[in-house]
């Protein structure tokens, strides 16, 4: 068996292999917790802290209504109830954020630019 007929395999075999994939990691299937995606509870904004509780505002309204929202539209909807949204995750990756409370602020996913989930105010 000559030398060239034994290396032909073998570089065919690694120019396959070497060929397939990508370096590319693509982002976690669903990186948004079911309780932000889907949220049970209405989830009032603002809010003012009353007692040991959060008592919606007199202009509040249900922010689990921005889901499925194109992000501009949900943000000029917030804003109309004295909200504002912070983006927490885009795309699958989270951004830092800081860890204060404002009882006017609504954490949210997005996903192509669309409110894919939104966190309760605590």
């Amino acid at each position: 068996m000559s030398s060239r007929n034994f290396r032909s395999p073998w570089l065919a075999a690694l120019l396959v292999v070497g060929g397939c994939g990508s370096h590319e990691q693509a982002p976690p299937a669903n990186p948004i917790p079911a309780r932000y995606a889907a949220p049970q509870d209405s989830i009032q904004c603002p809010v003012t802290p009353s007692d040991d509780r959060l008592v919606p505002a007199p202009q509040s309204f249900d922010a689990r209504s921005l889901i499925g929202l194109e992000e501009q539209a949900a943000v000029r909807l917030a804003r109309r109830h004295g909200c504002v949204v912070r983006v927490v995750f885009r795309d699958g990756r989270g951004g830092l954020v800081e860890g204060s409370s404002q009882f006017n602020r609504i954490d949210v996913y997005v996903q192509r630019s669309t409110i894919v989930g939104v966190e309760p105010i605590e």
